[in-house]
């Protein structure tokens, strides 16, 4: 005989996970937030949907009070700029305090992108038409994963990276790549 789905272990193992990932935003808030406190990370991409935009928030919040904490060490703390989608243009929580926190926030916004005579070729090579928001994150990857491939080329010294970390993460591109 058939469990009742209503019922069933799965379920519940499924709905135990779909809680877990709920609690993962806050755990992913903070180590951001550690990130830039002891990492020095100097960018910060926030590309928030509907539903996240709470989360983005929070941690805008918490790094604004965490930086003003440690203005006088700078040494330690660098200002950290921020780039963000069009879910926190104009939000009303940015708007605080003047909106002092724009300052440290780009956000990109919607612009007409494609000339009409390319619209076509986009639809046809897409299967359909697409969004500026389709166009603009598929030329953003495009521009990050060509800065990967030419990364061997840059030389940067030690002290601007992230060192073992950005090491770690080209070695993994290397091998993944040597592999196929």
């Amino acid at each position: 005989m058939l469990e009742d789905p209503s019922k069933s272990s799965k379920k519940k193992l499924i709905l135990e996970k779909f809680n877990d990932s709920f609690s993962a935003k806050e755990s992913l808030k903070d180590k951001i937030i550690n990130n830039i406190k002891n990492e020095g990370v100097e960018c910060v991409i926030l590309l928030p949907g509907t539903t996240t935009t709470r989360s983005a928030l929070l941690i805008i919040s918490e790094y604004k009070e965490l930086y003003e904490k440690n203005t006088n060490n700078i040494n330690i703390f660098k200002k950290t700029k921020f780039l963000s989608g069009l879910a926190l243009h104009n939000h009303e929580d940015l708007k605080k305090d003047g909106g002092s926190f724009y300052e440290e926030l780009l956000v990109i916004v919607p612009t007409p992108f494609i000339k009409n005579e390319s619209k076509n070729e986009l639809a046809t090579r897409w299967g359909g038409n697409i969004s500026w928001r389709t166009y603009s994150s598929y030329q953003a990857l495009e521009n990050f994963v060509k800065g990967l491939e030419e990364i061997d080329r840059l030389k940067i010294e030690e002290k601007n990276t992230s060192k073992k970390k950005q090491k770690l993460v080209f070695d993994y591109l290397k091998d993944t790549s040597e592999k196929k």
